[in-house]
């Protein structure tokens, strides 16, 4: 069998909430819609297989064609090898930067389709079979107002969910305020974790994780900047709470080397297109497992159901994600809709790994066109925005006192207003 083409295809999915489109706001910025490039890996012998990272990779995926094209599909750790040594793995980072790996993952998923479609076998069979039965999750929730996430989670779990993904890092004041509003709705027996994205200095993310430990979240993610992985240390030693690092100071195996022994985190969170593919993101699990850190995967939203599905053959084959892995695939659910044949189902907060052949899902073509088209004639309106916006409380670092306009913002405040 030898690889004779890739291609790829961006797409855009509007994302959604409980049945009802709406945008994801984080300190940083909004995204009103998944955009996904899907990558196509086509055979001499009939078998395409498929993968998906973020938009735009194609420009990336094209000039790669010269490491895959003419290759046995079989030797993905020659063929990922070559390209890693292509963004020269000698660097400080290990790789050219997050856009590489970006792709390596989606080229490793579709790499894995095509084996598992030859050999008539689920992906998780062929990397290590199955370990658990059910992925659990963890339900991802955006920056709000504080009543507002207390409510969505009071859904989530009255929906199955036990633990939880919620975005922070506006003002230790508003910060401080949904954690305890959380809290309060959920009661003691649900995980409650916490992500500020790297939004604070040291002293102010100590200061901040001080002011919410009695309400036992039950970890705090990026703290500040992973590359500051000194500064990571320092917060997570001087902190009750356990420190879970995502972003670059988890991307790579020398990464997470440098974090155990610095002592920087308790947990670190994965992922196989920021890692760059299956085997490497299992070489980095083992690197984490070793150092005594528990991992898990990070998602980012929003997922759809190829990532999805390879994120569930990773984990169901992998032993060392001993934590719920953060799921974002709620925020493609109807109204949304997943470019897949069937969409995945949460059952009380976990999903199940798909048992067809490679990563076992199907192009919806209808589907795929409609978010096909919507990439190419209207992503300015669902295009991620940077900087300031009107629906997130403003971002002010240095003082501590409540003023009640900063929560008076309404859906006609938006920017871009999809509809």
């Amino acid at each position: 069998m030898r690889i004779t083409q890739i291609r790829s295809a961006n797409v855009c999915v509007p994302l959604s909430t409980f049945g009802k489109f709406e945008p994801v706001t984080m300190w940083y910025g909004t995204r009103y819609a998944a955009l996904k490039t899907i990558v196509f890996i086509d055979t001499d012998e009939g078998v395409t297989g498929l993968g998906e990272c973020w938009a735009d990779a194609s420009g990336t995926i094209q000039s790669l064609r010269k490491f895959i094209v003419g290759r046995d599909p079989f030797d993905v750790n020659a063929i990922e090898r070559e390209i890693n040594n292509h963004g020269n793995v000698r660097t400080v980072l290990g790789h050219l930067g997050t856009r590489l790996l970006n792709t390596t993952g989606g080229i490793s998923m579709a790499l894995w389709d095509i084996i598992g479609k030859a050999c008539g076998q689920p992906v998780y069979k062929l990397i290590g079979g199955k370990y658990r039965e059910k992925v659990e999750t963890r339900y991802w929730i955006c920056d709000k107002h504080p009543e507002d996430q207390a409510e969505e989670a009071v859904k989530a779990v009255k929906a199955g969910w036990r633990a939880f993904k919620i975005k922070l890092g506006v003002n230790p004041e508003h910060d401080v305020a949904c954690v305890r509003a959380v809290r309060e709705a959920v009661g003691d027996r649900i995980d409650i974790g916490f992500d500020f994205n790297g939004s604070y200095p040291a002293g102010k993310a100590i200061w901040t994780i001080k002011k919410m430990e009695k309400y036992d979240p039950s970890h705090i993610e990026e703290p500040v900047n992973s590359y500051n992985i000194d500064a990571m240390a320092h917060v997570r030693r001087h902190v009750d709470v356990p420190i879970l690092c995502c972003g670059r100071g988890r991307s790579t195996k020398e990464s997470i080397l440098e974090l155990i022994t610095k002592r920087a985190c308790d947990a670190v969170n994965l992922d196989l297109c920021e890692n760059g593919g299956f085997l490497e993101t299992q070489r980095c699990a083992a690197v984490a497992e070793a150092g005594g850190l528990e991992a898990s995967t990070h998602s980012s939203p929003g997922e759809l159901g190829i990532a999805t599905a390879a994120q569930l053959h990773l984990v169901t084959a992998t032993p060392s994600f001993l934590e719920p892995g953060d799921s974002s695939y709620c925020k493609v659910l109807p109204p949304s809709q997943d470019i897949i044949m069937k969409p995945f189902e949460y059952e009380n907060g976990t999903l199940s790994v798909p048992e067809g052949p490679g990563l076992g899902i199907e192009i919806d073509e209808e589907k795929f066109e409609e978010a096909k088209r919507r990439y190419e004639t209207e992503l300015e309106k669902w295009q991620h925005i940077r900087g300031r916006d009107p629906r997130v409380p403003a971002r002010q670092l240095y003082y501590w006192f409540d003023y009640p306009e900063k929560y008076e913002w309404q859906a006609t405040q938006w920017p871009h207003r999809p509809s």
